[in-house]
């Protein structure tokens, strides 16, 4: 292709653009201050052959704004030549790119851009909630619930699931929650009660049992009444995510306030006989737990300080993979991975002080188990993602049900009893058991990063130490989260891409090696702190009678990030 076919956009032509469709005839041509709906495919010029991010792929417009800043220059300058309708090819050069720095892993300093791209729609920018008057956000919140309505009778539930979400977000509670001098009108309540429950009932359709499970649990805590319909969608949610308990308790209630309705009948006489079957499986796991008596002691002992050489090990190759990036063949991923965030974990599990604990635990990390017969899903820990991360604090996961940290199941059955909180959690790498309250663990746990977690003794059971790749968790707990209530890596799933027990003699080379890097470092080197070795090889005594012990975070409020490890389970 000649140059002639390339319009220049800057003197120095570091930008330029061929136009390969023409844009619809009439359309408007993109405006400074507009808010833009693209799609792109994103290619170094080096490797065109290899994209680095595709919005297709995802089937999801990216969107941004003109002129703001939001995307590279070279964007804000070719897409301000554009009409709705066209697509064309537009190369940048690394001054109007990522520049020096690049945007590692997938762009490298000094990289020039290939894109092709499509510009589908502009429009003014919306205002944003906090610029709305209470009459701009009744009216807009009524039209995207009755977008919803509409698009529910069509059967198209993912696109009326985002527009009650959407309504229910117009209706701005926390704003009013923060202006305390106004009260929420009775319009905004009644739309965002009802956007709630149509939106658990999409999720029904859908099979999406934690949207569903969330979306009534908001209902039924905003509208502060026992309704019989959200109590039903939440426990038929409920009874697919394994919470089997905490369904019945929902339909025993619903059932109780509409005695002559049927279908909450038939549900609930369903989950009382999953509840029965339940529990004889449970009994008979939890009986088979304790065959093997040559690892586990019958009670817990050495609970002051654990051994250090009879315990066993237990290893977690950690991998990042980059959201948009992602494929579901293992070679495809393994190619995208984030070197420099995964890697291998060595932990000492304490079966001296923690028998039972420690039992479920290596038994998750082997597999040994299969597959559940009450979940009917795999009792490994293996491409379990790491569901949660908060910098300075820790990272958890071992939700080995749904993946998301809104269940879990042990070995005994969905949960079982706290064992002791007398080992503390008072150094970097201490895994601890994830729970719900008292004695409700089941698969989840948690890995404390901060050099103290004291608001956790007494509340979660800690029964193991990382030995060895403690900078591996370090640097998963810093990834970037989402603004809000989702703590999840924002750009990456880090997964468990293996695990399993792990030979004495290894697991000690693997500690020696480590702390010989550690030792060989050059002077000067920046490092993410690690423990030391002496304290990774002796877990804490127990504290003194009468010792000061600094109290648990206060609760966050309501719509906060809260600073407990405890499942997230939504529910």
């Amino acid at each position: 292709m000649g140059d002639e076919e390339w319009t220049v956009i800057t003197s120095d032509g570091g930008v330029r653009k061929r136009v390969t469709l023409a844009g619809v005839a009439g359309a408007p041509v993109a405006a400074k201050g507009q808010e833009l709906s693209v799609h792109y495919t994103g290619m170094l010029a080096s490797t065109p052959e290899s994209p680095f991010d595709d919005s297709r792929s995802r089937g999801a417009p990216f969107k941004f704004v003109l002129g703001s800043g939001d995307v590279i220059r070279g964007w804000d300058l070719a897409f301000a030549t554009m009409q709705v309708g066209e697509r064309a090819v537009i190369e940048c050069t690394a001054p109007y790119g990522y520049g020096d720095e690049g945007h590692p892993p997938r762009i490298p300093p000094d990289a020039a851009l290939v894109f092709d791209v499509e510009l589908l729609g502009c429009e003014e920018k919306k205002k944003e909630l906090y610029q709305m008057s209470t009459e701009e956000k009744i009216e807009a919140a009524t039209r995207a619930k009755a977008e919803g309505v509409s698009l529910f009778g069509e059967a198209e539930w993912d696109a009326a699931s985002a527009a009650f979400g959407e309504a229910a977000r117009l209706c701005d509670l926390a704003g009013f929650a923060r202006n305390k001098t106004e009260e929420i009108p009775e319009a905004l309540r009644a739309i965002y009660a009802s956007s709630q429950l149509n939106a658990a009932q999409c999720a029904l359709k859908l099979k999406d049992w934690p949207a569903a499970a969330a979306a009534a649990t908001r209902f039924l805590k905003f509208d502060g009444t026992r309704n019989a319909k959200a109590l039903f969608r939440r426990g038929v949610a409920r009874s697919h995510m394994g919470l089997i308990e905490e369904a019945r308790a929902d339909l025993l209630t619903a059932a109780k306030l509409e005695p002559k309705n049927k279908a909450v009948r038939a549900e609930y006489d369903r989950v009382k006989a999953l509840s029965l079957e339940q529990a004889k499986v449970q009994k008979g796991l939890y009986s088979a737990a304790f065959d093997k008596v040559d690892l586990f002691p019958d009670k817990p002992r050495n609970v002051g300080e654990p051994s250090t050489t009879d315990n066993p090990y237990v290893f977690f190759d950690f991998a990042a993979v980059p959201r948009k990036r992602r494929r579901d063949d293992d070679e495809e991923e393994e190619e995208n991975c984030a070197d420099d965030v995964g890697g291998s974990v060595v932990v000492r599990v304490f079966a001296d002080a923690c028998p039972k604990t420690a039992r479920n635990f290596i038994a998750l990390c082997t597999g040994e188990r299969g597959v559940s017969k009450v979940s009917g899903k795999p009792l490994h820990y293996k491409n379990c993602k790491v569901h949660r991360v908060v910098d300075d604090f820790c990272i958890q996961t071992g939700d080995v049900v749904c993946g998301d940290g809104t269940s879990g199941e042990s070995i005994y059955g969905l949960k079982f009893k706290d064992e002791h909180f007398k080992i503390k959690h008072d150094k970097p790498g201490v895994v601890s058991m994830a729970n719900r309250g008292p004695d409700t663990n089941n698969s989840q746990f948690f890995i404390t990063t901060a050099d103290e977690a004291f608001h956790c003794d007494g509340k979660f059971v800690a029964f193991a130490q990382v030995v060895a790749g403690l900078d591996v968790v370090l640097r998963i707990s810093k990834l970037k989260t989402p603004e809000g209530d989702d703590e999840a890596p924002l750009d990456y799933d880090v997964v468990i891409r293996n695990c399993g027990a792990l030979a004495r003699e290894e697991a000690e080379q693997r500690i020696q090696a480590e702390q010989l890097q550690r030792q060989q470092k050059p002077e000067g080197d920046e490092d993410i702190p690690m423990p030391a070795q002496d304290d990774v090889l002796q877990p804490p005594p127990p504290a003194a009678e009468g010792a000061a012990v600094p109290p648990p975070p206060p609760p966050a409020a309501e719509g906060a990030t809260s600073s407990s490890p405890a499942a997230s389970t939504c529910c």
